[in-house]
This record gives structure tokens, sequence and C-alpha cells, in this order.
């Protein structure tokens, strides 16, 4: 069980540099981290400490990078559509959807129908990305420049 103690902190809205959207952001402003297990031969509390707790090594996390499929799928279609065309050499009047899913910092998922029917295809990074900066510079370069 993880426990935290701190103070929610609302950021205001945030704008997304390339579309607009407007994000609702709340952070929680720690005081504490305390990691409890019941059972087994490692029971008892820990204590966290903070800065390990906060640090950078976590951005990468599985709800950033649900946030950011969901954001792609949602805001930008049509650079994915393109991008899909020019990868998959199919016309883009024939593609009917894009979808990424299973977006990981070495690679993700991108998966299309198109008049033959439905595909998938598991695009792999030169590199892991070492952070949300670099995951979207990776995704740009693999699939379309005008990614956010």
């Amino acid at each position: 069980m993880l426990t935290l103690s701190g103070r929610l902190v609302a950021d205001g809205p945030e704008e997304c540099a390339c579309c607009g959207e407007l994000r609702a952001r709340v952070a929680l402003d720690l005081d504490f981290a305390v990691l409890d297990r019941r059972d087994g031969p490692a029971a008892g509390r820990l204590r966290v400490p903070l800065a390990a707790f906060t640090s950078p090594d976590h951005d990468l996390n599985r709800g950033f990078l649900q946030r950011a499929v969901e954001h792609a799928n949602e805001c930008h279609q049509d650079e994915l559509r393109r991008a899909l065309a020019t990868r998959a050499g199919t016309r883009l009047g024939d593609l009917l959807g894009v979808q990424l899913c299973g977006l990981r910092p070495d690679g993700v998922v991108l998966r299309w129908v198109d008049t033959t029917g439905a595909h998938q295809h598991e695009l792999r990074f030169p590199r892991a990305a070492r952070s949300a900066a670099d995951l979207g510079e990776l995704l740009r370069s693999e699939l379309h420049e005008g990614l956010c």
C-alpha cells in the first residue's frame, strides 16, 4: 500500500503548444510517501525519500504514456493519417482511421483501417526515450514533424 500526504495544487489550465488544447493539471505537493507491506518477509513500513519518489526518472510512467496516446489520437488524427499514408505507401483517401496504442519509451504500436481492412505495425524507436521531451522528439522523427 502506498500512502501519500500533501496538498493538492491546481496549476491552472495548460495549453498545448501545437494545437491549443487546454488541459487541467493538478499536482500533489507532497509532505511524505510511505510504503506499507502487510505480509511476507518484507512486511513493515518504509518512508520513501521525497527526492527518490519525485525523481524525473518516473516521468515516462504509464499514466503519462496513456495521456500522450489519447492526445495524439484525439487531437492529431490528420497528422497521424498523413504520416501513416507515407509510411505504409497507402493513399491518404484510402485511410479511414489511425490510432496509436501501446506507447512505450522504446516504441509504439500503430493501428489503422483502410479500404483493404485493419492493420497493425509495431514501430521501434532507434533508442529508448529518456524524458517526455525526448519521447516527443522520437515520435516526431519516426512519424511526423507536426505531432506535439
